[in-house]
């Protein structure tokens, strides 16, 4: 892109983000207009069931499946607090009853068991909460049970679409290291916590529409504003769980589909989207608490940076190998990775039985092409330096959910060299 084509975009990313700030607001405000006689008694059934489930349920003991029933309890807290004389106010404070030092799940149960008793109301004003969008208005028609099975079936169906995708535009080769990466996500557990959806649901429609979106002239600029807007989605929906995988798949599906070019190109159209996801992701963050300072009338500023100082202070109470450690332990903990593993060793196997065709004039884009894949597999591990903390304290939880990145730039960049280096060179003989 030339500068005055940056430009151009900088300014329409601008106008865009400052429209999503706006519609998000309207559409959080327009949630908690619900009348509260409708999600009430759902809520007080799902206490019920996260009571009986307790604060961290394994969906299997074989596999790191743990559901984070704490987060999804502040979650339905929120949702049942009744509503205020200000929607706006509320949809920015974002309110919800608390107890002493009981766990969310204990406050959630205690609070239908004492007849709506409650010692002190807390705001959290440093997320968005856009999940209260879709949340509150399932809770007034469906119980929470019903939620996790509607939840199900919406992401099986959209894994199944992105695989008819991928088979309809002839990239048939990457369906089986896609199942596998959505796999070792342990879908069963993210159907089931409403905490592990929200960028499981960003990542897969970006993955959709870089596939959606055609070789014309314009795809560039298209794929760039589609990155734009998973940044924006992240921030306003996402409890700040594994949001780098909402980048990251997307990214790779980008670089899958492109033609062999200089891994230069390539690499520069990867940063290119990886800063335009990281603009709309910090200037959705920065919209909160600008638009919620307005209309509250407190600094959020403030707010949000006390926030931050103590997840990113310099006094870590984690290392970073450390962290890596048991990130990398927990993802691993699955029958699912044996199988990855497996396909790995056999595409590793088949381009080595082919290594004579790296000595020949296509020995560059085979190898170069692996350069974007890299970079992203190294993705979750800089993210993990940069929330050094949080992913210490929740990587049997959803911490461990952003190597799903690394998992599939490796099997993808395998997929990748193998498909070039099998196909005969110019006159039906191989390089």
């Amino acid at each position: 892109m030339t500068k005055q084509a940056i430009l151009k975009f900088s300014g329409s990313a601008l106008v865009r983000v400052f429209l999503a700030v706006v519609i998000g607001t309207l559409l959080l405000a327009l949630a908690y207009t619900i009348p509260q006689k409708y999600i009430d008694p759902k809520v007080e059934s799902a206490s019920h069931i996260i009571k009986e489930e307790g604060v961290y349920p394994s969906v299997t003991k074989f596999a790191t499946s743990a559901i984070d029933n704490w987060t999804d309890s502040i979650m339905l807290l929120e949702a049942a607090f009744p509503n205020g004389d200000s929607p706006f106010k509320d949809a920015m404070q974002v309110y919800r009853y608390d107890y002493g030092n009981f766990r969310p799940d204990e406050a959630l149960a205690y609070y239908y068991e004492s007849g709506g008793k409650y010692e002190w109301i807390t705001a959290y004003p440093q997320y968005w909460h856009g999940y209260l969008v879709l949340l509150k208005p399932l809770l007034a028609i469906a119980d929470y049970s019903v939620i996790r099975i509607i939840n199900g079936i919406v992401q099986t169906f959209i894994t199944f679409f992105v695989c008819v995708l991928l088979w309809r535009k002839k990239l048939r080769q990457y369906i089986i290291p896609y199942i596998l990466c959505i796999a070792l996500l342990m879908p069963t557990a993210i159907a089931k916590c409403m905490q592990y959806s929200s960028c499981f649901y960003i990542m897969s429609l970006g993955c959709i529409a870089m596939l959606l979106i055609g070789d014309g002239r314009d795809s560039p600029r298209k794929r760039l504003l589609v990155f734009l807007y998973i940044g924006v989605g992240t921030a306003y929906f996402d409890f700040l769980t594994y949001p780098i995988a909402a980048f990251g798949l997307p990214a790779l599906f980008c670089v899958n589909i492109s033609e062999i070019q200089k891994p230069r190109d390539t690499i520069r159209q990867f940063f290119a989207a990886l800063i335009t996801w990281a603009f709309g992701y910090g200037a959705m963050w920065l919209g909160k608490f600008a638009i919620g300072s307005i209309i509250t009338g407190e600094d959020l500023f403030a707010e949000a940076m006390t926030h931050v100082s103590f997840w990113m202070g310099d006094d870590h109470t984690f290392s970073i190998p450390y962290v890596f450690y048991h990130n990398l332990r927990d993802f691993a903990c699955t029958p699912v990775m044996a199988a990855a593993l497996l396909l790995a060793v056999v595409l590793l196997a088949l381009i080595i039985k082919r290594r004579r065709q790296f000595s020949g004039d296509r020995a560059g884009p085979a190898l170069g092409v692996l350069l974007p894949y890299c970079i992203a597999a190294a993705l979750p591990f800089a993210w993990y330096v940069f929330m050094l903390d949080p992913s210490g304290v929740h990587f049997g939880l959803f911490g461990n959910k952003s190597l799903v990145v690394t998992a599939f730039a490796g099997l993808s960049g395998l997929t990748r060299v193998y498909a070039l280096i099998k196909e005969p060179a110019a006159g039906g003989k191989a390089a």
